[in-house]
């Protein structure tokens, strides 16, 4: 008897075996995905059989962040994550879960037509670095489904303020913010 309405627990082999490439798993056999950036940039699409997942990120102040999918996913300490998806099970309810040390950002509910939408923060102290992004899940025929994708968890050095000179009033616009991952410039 499977439960789909009760916490799916995280599987921390798959997430513990995450390259730079998303990972699925159906009844716990690995399976391939496809992951590319959503038609607006600011996030991912995981596609598979008869399934798909968004993931977009927002910064701690709500507004949504440009993704770099060519590597990992870029979320903001303190700021949330976004996922939607289709074709999973009705009625069932989605764990989502961040690693190293699993997480437990929320749950969603998928309604009865397969889909579900949710926004979960992120916490100001989660460690920056290489973390994994899961949702575990049942597929519509029912198997279980687990989504893992790579992340990197950063800090968003703010902004310069623009520089005036009293002498020529000219003002030295700042380059865009730079994202510092432990001491090392990205």
């Amino acid at each position: 008897l499977v439960r789909k309405y009760e916490q799916a627990l995280p599987d921390t082999k798959t997430a513990e075996s995450i390259t730079n490439e998303p990972m699925v798993t159906v009844d716990s056999n690995l399976k391939p995905a496809k992951m590319e950036p959503n038609s607006s940039g600011t996030g991912a699409v995981i596609t598979a059989n008869n399934w798909q997942v968004a993931v977009a990120a927002k910064t701690p102040e709500g507004k949504n962040t440009t993704a770099s999918v060519q590597s990992d996913l870029i979320i903001y300490r303190g700021g949330s994550v976004e996922m939607q998806g289709i074709g999973f099970y009705p009625s069932a309810r989605g764990d989502i879960y961040i690693f190293s040390e699993p997480t437990h950002l929320g749950t969603v509910q998928i309604d009865t037509f397969g889909l579900f939408g949710g926004e979960f923060k992120v916490s100001s102290s989660m460690n920056l670095g290489k973390h994994v992004l899961q949702l575990v899940s049942y597929a519509a025929d029912g198997k279980s489904l687990t989504v893992s994708l790579p992340v990197m968890i950063v800090d968003v050095v703010p902004p310069t303020p623009l520089i005036t000179t009293k002498a020529s009033g000219f003002i030295f616009p700042t380059i865009a913010p730079i994202i510092i991952t432990q001491n090392v410039l990205v």
